[in-house]
C-alpha cells in the first residue's frame, strides 16, 4: 500500500489555503456530483412546468442549486480562496 505525508506551515495564508483546499476536495466532489446528477432535471422540470419562469430565472436557479449545495457540505468558498 502506498502512502503519502503531506505537510503545511498553517502561519503562512498560502500554505493554509492549500490545506483547507485539500481537506475540502471529498466534499467538493460530493457537490458537484450531486449537482451533475440531479440538479438539471430538477431544473428543467421547474422550467417546463411553470410558464413564468423565463431563462433569467432559470439561471438564478442554478445558482442558488449551487449554493444549497454548498452550504449542505458546509463549504465555504471564500474560506478557499481567500
Amino acid at each position: 500500500m502506498s502512502k503519502a505525508i503531506l505537510s503545511w506551515d498553517l502561519t503562512d495564508p498560502d500554505e493554509l489555503m492549500d490545506f483547507n483546499a485539500c481537506i475540502k476536495a471529498r466534499d467538493l466532489i460530493t457537490v458537484l456530483w450531486q449537482f451533475m446528477r440531479g440538479s438539471r432535471k430538477e431544473i428543467e422540470w421547474k422550467v417546463e412546468n411553470d410558464s413564468r419562469i423565463d431563462r433569467f430565472d432559470s439561471v438564478d436557479m442554478v445558482y442558488d442549486k449551487m449554493a444549497v449545495l454548498l452550504e449542505e457540505c458546509n463549504i465555504n468558498l471564500e474560506e478557499l480562496i481567500n
